[in-house]
């Protein structure tokens, strides 16, 4: 589902957020949505208010949250498992391929997810 018609459906999980944060977090959905990913789906249990963008053909998926306040996870292989599984065990587990703190350069490490001839696909 394209950004665009998807974008709409997150309406319910950034209510609650204030106008500060929603734009904020608004602007890092969309740092990872103009990768276009192949798939958009939002999770559940332990990470229930995260939105996981799919990019298959690289086997990479990112978890970004609609919460102020949380971390960014990427994974590589089975995510459908990984997501009903509680944030706690995933990092005690180190079950993840990276974990990005939403902090300065935050945009710098989503774009090194990418090799460089993706990036230039997407242009």
């Amino acid at each position: 589902m394209p950004w665009e018609h998807f974008k709409p459906k997150l309406t319910p999980l950034l209510e609650k957020a204030s106008k500060g944060k929603k734009t904020i977090i608004t602007e890092r959905l969309e740092t990872v949505s103009k990768y276009k990913p192949d798939f958009h789906a939002i999770g559940t249990n332990g990470y229930r208010g995260y939105i996981i963008f799919g990019f298959t053909k690289l086997n990479l998926y990112i978890f970004e949250t609609a919460e102020y306040g949380n971390a960014t996870y990427v994974f590589e292989g089975n995510w459908e498992t990984l997501s009903q599984m509680t944030k706690a065990e995933i990092i005690s587990d180190n079950l993840y391929k990276q974990r990005f703190i939403h902090l300065d350069g935050w945009a710098n490490q989503i774009d090194s997810l990418f090799p460089s001839n993706y990036k230039k696909m997407i242009s």
